[in-house]
């Protein structure tokens, strides 16, 4: 059995001190939630962090209003947001949510020379050309990984009920506040405060031949201590070592179609769906493929062919309505372009975040259909159910040195 370690970090020493200090007060029980007004920090703007607006809404504004009740209130299609209801709150265990499912399945996987190459979408008169590569880190040391989700799962200890890895903010779990988190360190090279983050990769040790296969049924006691232990990073299944990634790239790139304007301080944005087994493919995106063959996107795991790595390539969404910085589902605030490339009327194209992300899977783990996303239990390690995190947190000159880029046509680099 192996079993991985889980990194929660209560923070209940400093989360007193902050209240003193800056006059929050955080009532869980009551579900209370009252800021005041911050200093406004040299770098990042957090004036109104904090606020009781219900959708933190605007430029940089607003709190969480569901902070702290262990509690989120979305709708179905929220990517996690939703299901959560607030019992069990120290797992993070919905009552509702199915019971474990056994995987991957052999036809989770697919060979990278199987998937047909996707045709890049043609640069209009208006487009934005220019990137800005961020730099902050892959986590090779493990230094910052828990089973918590700010966003979707606020205030729940192992609310993801898997385990993520972060670069940039280093004061990100679940009782991560935008106060919190514009005061906080950070990985990246230039000060950029912008949380990142994204379930570990493992290698599922007993799907590796001579090892008893993951499926095979469990005892009742043993399904007792599962369900009830299954917090972030412990697999009971005798399963689950992580992979690091080798190379975390952090690539701010621009629109087909049109200029790019500054993204608002707090702006959330999700991609894919941890959830999809419940909320349906509306959510889910390609995210698999190979070094050398990044034109192939693969909503199934990637066996790669000698000397290349296994590749996650998240893209998010970017046309930004110009108003909110997140949503009740975490999702209406921000969409994908339309299919001609230009944003939804009503919408502004924002620099679109894509994280790609290299792993050196071995390739009998690949052979032996033998490696998966960590995910909740009862998405059985589908690769649909990839999925990523973002917050920004850049300084407001940072940020319109990432727009300039962009829209100039440049290749930046932090």
């Amino acid at each position: 059995m192996s079993m991985s370690r889980i990194t929660l970090r209560p923070r209940s020493k400093r989360v007193r001190l902050a209240a003193i200090v800056t006059g929050v007060v955080l009532v869980a029980a009551a579900g209370i939630y009252v800021a005041a007004t911050p200093p406004e920090d040299e770098n990042v703007n957090i004036a109104n962090a904090g606020s009781n607006s219900e959708f933190r809404q605007g430029n940089g504004g607003g709190g969480r209003g569901q902070q702290g009740r262990g509690q989120q209130n979305g709708r179905p299609g929220g990517g996690g947001g939703g299901q959560q209801n607030g019992q069990n709150k120290d797992r993070g265990k919905a009552a509702d949510d199915p019971p474990p499912k056994a995987g991957p399945l052999v036809s989770d996987f697919v060979d990278i020379n199987q998937v047909r190459p996707e045709r890049e979408q043609q640069q209009g008169q208006g487009s934005s050309t220019g990137s800005f590569l961020q730099d902050c880190g892959t986590n090779a040391d493990r230094a910052h990984q828990n089973g918590d989700n700010f966003i979707a799962q606020p205030g729940v200890l192992n609310g993801a009920e898997h385990l993520h890895d972060y670069v940039g903010n280093l004061e990100t779990d679940a009782f991560s506040t935008d106060l919190d988190l514009a005061r906080a360190g950070t990985t990246c090279a230039n000060g950029d405060k912008s949380t990142y983050f994204w379930p570990v990769i493992r290698v599922l040790d007993d799907l590796l031949p001579g090892k008893q296969f993951a499926g095979q049924a469990k005892n009742d006691n043993f399904r007792k201590q599962y369900l009830f232990h299954r917090g972030a990073g412990i697999d009971f299944d005798g399963q689950g070592q992580e992979i690091q990634a080798t190379k975390a790239e952090l690539l701010f790139e621009g629109s087909a179609k049109q200029k790019v304007r500054a993204m608002p301080t707090f702006l959330r944005i999700l991609y894919g769906d941890a959830k999809q087994s419940i909320n349906g493919r509306k959510n889910t995106k390609a995210s698999w493929t190979c070094s050398g063959h990044e034109d192939r996107m693969a909503e199934q795991y990637t066996i790669c062919p000698a000397g290349t790595q296994v590749m996650r390539v998240h893209e998010f969404p970017n046309c930004w309505d110009g108003q909110n910085v997140d949503s009740a589902n975490h999702r209406d605030h921000i969409q994908y372009p339309a299919s001609n490339g230009f944003c939804p009327a009503g919408t502004v194209p924002v620099p679109k975040l894509k994280i790609k992300l290299t792993y050196d899977v071995p390739q009998e783990a690949q052979a032996a259909r033998a490696y998966a996303v960590d995910a909740f239990p009862f998405e059985g390690h589908a690769p649909l159910s990839d999925h990523d995190d973002y917050e920004n947190l850049m300084s407001r000159s940072l940020m319109n040195q990432v727009v300039q880029c962009i829209n100039a046509g440049q290749q930046c680099k932090a």
